[in-house]
């Protein structure tokens, strides 16, 4: 009996040491996923604060560029100082603030969060109320960058999609000019929209890979200005210009010079756009909005808009709203950082309204005076797009 003691002893003795093993290894894995977590909440908190600095600062910068009254660059100045020296404090060691009032404070802030179709009914009667004192530009800066904080986590991504479907039901398909509260500023559905596709990295995304090689091209052809129609090519010249490049109008060769220039320029000008064309086309996969222009689709049909005001509503959304402000201000978008010339601009605007006219080619007629420029691109391409935006099987129609 003596060694069947002896070992049952020992076993005891190496399970015991197992376990106290064990024990020690489960408590350091739980003291280093409770530093993890911290780190974690550290971090996710100062992204939180560097993106509500950044989109105040964007919009600091884009009140310049429209030219606001109350500011101007001094003013300017002053904000993104303030921006600058800003402090965060937790509002549970807010010492100022009664605790009862920040619970209060709490549940109210998480019932609107959770409630996106009762924010858009509040929205929706904010419009409504003719108050000059009411910033509604401010309310829509603190719903993205506070309440849905600046659309960084999927879950602030979905709130605000639901708050943008029952805009669109509530707003859009309710009036009697839908396509007139698309545009900026003019309801919160259109504050919202632009907000959002500001702060939405998946929108940063998506502009960048479908933009950057096509916008790189034009930065490096930008001798001249991409002009096509022939009055207004000999207006943007000098007299002795034109007459050195066409020699004078009651010339023999005159109308042959002009006529082999334009070609020229429509040649350059339909390379650039195919390029613009082709890159939509591979990277429409990522397009980031599919759901809101589903909803969009559904909501405007079921409401019996006719199919033309609803194809225009849609291209409003994705590309006068979306895909061209970043075409002509690529630098404001992150796309590129390199400086724009006078000859850029004036061919990226010229590249935004064409691939408006090519969405919109099935509905409304192109000009004459680019019939020789559409004929060198894919027509129907553009179009194709936007109307696989509203189905659901997409990604298989494109991939076809």
């Amino acid at each position: 009996m003596q060694p069947r003691i002896i070992d049952g002893f020992w076993t005891i003795a190496e399970l015991a040491k197992s376990l106290r093993r064990e024990n020690l290894f489960i408590a350091n894995e739980q003291r280093s996923f409770l530093a993890l977590h911290e780190t974690y909440k550290k971090a996710s908190s100062e992204i939180l604060q560097i993106t509500w600095i950044c989109a105040h600062q964007r919009q600091i910068l884009n009140n310049l560029i429209v030219a606001k009254s109350d500011c101007g660059p001094t003013v300017s100045c002053q904000r993104v100082n303030m921006l600058k020296h800003t402090k965060f404090v937790d509002i549970h060691q807010c010492k100022v603030i009664k605790y009862a009032h920040i619970m209060g404070f709490v549940e109210l802030i998480k019932l609107v969060y959770e409630s996106p179709r009762a924010l858009a009914h509040c929205l929706t009667l904010a419009d409504r109320v003719e108050d000059t004192m009411f910033d509604m530009d401010t309310l829509t800066a603190f719903i993205v960058n506070g309440l849905y904080g600046s659309i960084i986590h999927p879950k602030d991504a979905e709130l605000m999609i639901k708050l943008l479907q029952a805009l669109i039901e509530m707003q859009i398909v309710t009036s009697d000019n839908p396509r007139r509260l698309l545009r900026a500023g003019s309801s919160s559905f259109a504050r919202l929209y632009q907000k959002y596709h500001e702060s939405s990295f998946s929108a940063k995304l998506f502009l960048k890979t479908i933009l950057f090689e096509p916008i790189m091209s034009v930065l490096m052809h930008d001798e001249i200005k991409l002009e096509v129609d022939a009055e207004k090519i000999l207006a943007m010249q000098k007299m002795s210009d034109s007459v050195k490049m066409f020699g004078a109008k009651s010339s023999i060769e005159f109308s042959e010079n002009l006529q082999k220039y334009t070609s020229e320029i429509v040649d350059k000008l339909s390379i650039l756009i195919s390029k613009f064309i082709q890159s939509m086309k591979e990277g429409w996969y990522m397009f980031p909005f599919r759901t809101l222009i589903q909803s969009m689709y559904h909501f405007l049909t079921e409401a019996k808009i006719p199919n033309v005001d609803v194809h225009i509503i849609l291209t409003d959304m994705i590309f006068t709203n979306f895909i061209c402000p970043a075409i002509l201000s690529p630098h404001m978008y992150g796309i590129i950082d390199a400086p724009i010339s006078e000859n850029t601009r004036f061919n990226l605007i010229q590249i935004g309204q064409i691939l408006q006219s090519l969405a919109l080619i099935e509905f409304q007629p192109i000009d004459a005076k680019l019939g020789d420029l559409i004929d060198k691109l894919d027509k129907q391409c553009v179009n194709n797009l936007l109307k696989n935006s509203t189905s659901k099987s997409t990604q298989e129609t494109l991939k076809t």
